[in-house]
């Protein structure tokens, strides 16, 4: 990565876009979003439960919620990958 950050080539190192590699990152940038999101909401609410020294239910809410969504953009990348490039 450093390597291609300062102008090297790999062969093979260009991607073709094609409608369903739009779609996929389209969708997969959503997501990212989302997940970026709850880290900082769920960051916020464990420091804030830091602070005042009480258990906030929500915390536990929302890392649930994170911890699924989290894997299942991770899992998707990796299956996007295997049908694009493996199969």
């Amino acid at each position: 990565m450093l390597y291609r950050s300062f102008g090297g080539v790999v062969e093979g190192a260009t991607l073709q876009m094609t409608p369903t590699f739009t779609a996929y990152f389209a969708v997969h940038g959503a997501v990212a979003v989302i997940v970026m999101a709850l880290e900082i909401v769920a960051l916020s609410i464990g420091i804030r439960q830091l602070q005042i020294k009480k258990k906030l239910n929500w915390h536990g809410k929302v890392a649930k919620v994170l911890f699924g969504i989290w894997w299942i953009a991770f899992f998707s990348g990796e299956i996007f990958y295997l049908v694009m490039y493996i199969l």
